[in-house]
């Protein structure tokens, strides 16, 4: 029963704009291989792209001019850029205008609105074609005298009242901008006042192409994989980095109308590769790994945690040595995301541990030497979560302590106690000036075990120590088969009470072998009192040499070569006994070495 009206409309058909774009949040779960990346959800976005960049993109210090159009008719057009990395407020700004090359700048033109980082504003002239003036790109179209301009009316940008930017040659009659499209190069990341023609690239008249965007260089690289990248959520785990080195993430939203302009720019440092020490996030309740470096006596301590619950959230692990096994401590800012299925690896254990939690309650779903599966369940109030494995010792020795004392002699005195010893070989002691092992030093020989199931003490000094600081030690336990463990480090302030540094005196001698038993090569420490002819003489058991060393004439000082335990045909030398001479001018020494295969 309805009536029908038919009614004609005129107009312009637009889509609806992008979303606006997200921001950005800090970084979490931060580890030297990756971080957590996340940003808040933008209304109405399907999806959104993620950058992550390895290093800091370059800042532009304030708006400018980032293209200039000067087409046929009236077919004008001029884009500003805002490369700051903040929302810019565009009402301290305006166009101006010098006319024919003279005078002062006039026909003001001021701006509205607000300027996202690294998007654009477009102005045009609304006497231009309307396939310029009614593009989506436009966000201005204007009948200001400030963009009826012509080959060589230089256009100024200003902020509040004082000229920041201008492109054109200014007080100059001459057409230096007539039929073309000046695009500024991406190297350009700050205005000026004083045009350079080498600043633009110049393109054919009525070129629009580069209208809407502007690109602006950067010191940072795209990391593979992680260029627009498509998330669903607002959140990404971002692996695969490289430790100690500083990255920068952005994202954009999307849906059907377009693609936001970009967030604000976070800038996060990966850690140092540390033994013991990871970060990962389980994302919507999914099982995460926790990539953790292994202690020394272990070969794999990463931690795989399911969480039973589906929100986001970080985990913390440290990973540390305790005299009959290892602890697990996982840290979590939720607590009930520590109740879940775990999967400990722990390769380094002779036998399956036994397995306990400081919280909650802990079942064992599947266990050996290598690796244990178990359910943490029952936790509710909050603090870390504490798995303790526990076995055989890692180490063929009880140590019940480690101590390092300095003297009144400026020596540093070193002691361990042992409650058993069973099948070791010796141990060695390690100095060095951080907490990584692997840039510490030898600085003991071979001191051999006492394989008593008795308490035994052991003593070191360590005089070739002059510089005051913080120093680290670690105690190496060698097994009769080769195999090694370490205990520490423990930290000694040292503070050298002489003025001077003392002469370190020099001896000729055949210093130490490390390591000793050895596979495949070990190094051979020698210092010479003053300069000397030196050579190399390895045997065998049985008296046969099977490897020569000609080191030449060498300075006075300490040296070190290595043998690889290849003989001097080439061949790869079998397990046994060596004994290895060296000639040091009429001085002659002899160590003895164990390759074990």
């Amino acid at each position: 029963g309805a009536t029908q009206v038919d009614k004609s409309i005129s107009g312009t058909v637009i889509s609806p704009p992008p979303p606006d774009a997200p921001t950005a949040n800090n970084a979490t779960a931060i580890s030297h291989e990756g971080f957590t990346a996340r940003w808040n959800a933008v209304s109405g976005a399907n999806s959104y792209r993620l950058d992550v960049l390895q290093g800091s993109p370059a800042v532009a210090t304030d708006l400018f001019i980032s293209e200039y159009v000067e087409g046929s008719s009236y077919n004008k057009a001029i884009e500003i850029y805002n490369g700051t990395g903040s929302v810019v407020n565009l009402s301290n700004y305006s166009l101006k205008k010098q006319t024919n090359g003279s005078g002062d700048f006039g026909d003001e033109l001021t701006l509205s609105g607000t300027l996202s980082n690294n998007d654009v504003y477009v102005i045009v002239s609304n006497a231009g074609t309307p396939n310029l003036s009614a593009q989506l790109f436009v966000d201005l179209a204007t009948g200001s005298q400030a963009l009826n301009f012509n080959g060589n009316d230089a256009v100024a940008l200003y902020k509040s009242g004082t000229q920041i930017d201008v492109v054109g040659v200014v007080d100059n009659a001459a057409n230096w901008g007539k039929d073309v499209t000046l695009v500024r190069k991406s190297t350009v990341t700050a205005p000026t006042t004083s045009y350079s023609v080498g600043d633009w690239d110049s393109n054919a008249i009525d070129t629009f192409s580069y209208l809407g965007s502007h690109t602006m260089g950067s010191a940072a690289t795209p990391v593979s994989g992680y260029n627009d990248l498509t998330v669903s959520g607002t959140i990404k785990r971002v692996s695969g980095l490289s430790e100690s080195t500083d990255y920068t993430y952005r994202v954009r939203a999307v849906n059907s109308n377009g693609t936001s302009s970009n967030s604000n720019i976070i800038d996060v440092s990966t850690t140092a590769t540390t033994s013991g020490a990871g970060a990962n996030t389980a994302i919507g309740g999914a099982s995460t790994v926790v990539t953790i470096p292994a202690l020394p006596a272990f070969t794999n301590n990463s931690v795989e945690i399911d969480p039973d619950i589906s929100s986001n959230d970080d985990f913390t692990v440290t990973v540390a040595e305790i005299a009959t096994g290892i602890t697990y401590t996982v840290f979590s800012s939720n607590n009930l995301a520590l109740n879940g299925t775990y999967l400990l690896n722990h390769a380094g254990f002779s036998a399956a541990p036994d397995l306990t939690a400081s919280v909650g309650s802990l079942s064992v779903d599947a266990s050996d030497a290598d690796a244990s599966i178990v359910t943490i369940s029952g936790i509710n109030g909050k603090g870390d979560l504490v798995i303790t494995a526990e076995g055989e010792s890692t180490l063929p020795v009880e140590l019940s302590s480690f101590t390092a004392t300095m003297t009144v002699q400026n020596t540093v005195n070193l002691m361990w106690v042992t409650q058993s010893e069973t099948n070791v070989n010796g141990y060695y002691v390690h100095r060095g000036v951080s907490t990584e092992l692997t840039g510490a030093e030898v600085v003991s020989p071979l001191i051999l075990a006492s394989n008593t199931s008795q308490q035994h003490y052991y003593q070191f000094t360590d005089s070739d120590i002059y510089e005051t600081g913080t120093y680290y030690y670690w105690l190496e336990a060698q097994d009769l088969d080769g195999t090694t463990a370490y205990h520490g480090p423990i930290t000694l302030q040292y503070n050298n009470n002489n003025n001077t540094p003392p002469t370190i005196p020099l001896t000729t001698e055949l210093k130490t072998v490390y390591p000793n038993p050895f596979n495949p090569s070990t190094t051979i420490s020698y210092g010479l009192s003053k300069q000397a002819a030196v050579s190399f003489t390895i045997y065998n058991a049985r008296g046969q040499v099977v490897r020569s060393f000609n080191e030449g004439t060498k300075a006075a000082g300490n040296h070190n070569i290595l043998w690889n335990g290849i003989d001097n045909n080439g061949r790869i030398c079998g397990t046994g006994v060596y004994f290895i001479n060296m000639q040091a001018g009429k001085d002659s020494f002899i160590r003895k070495a164990v390759l074990m295969k």
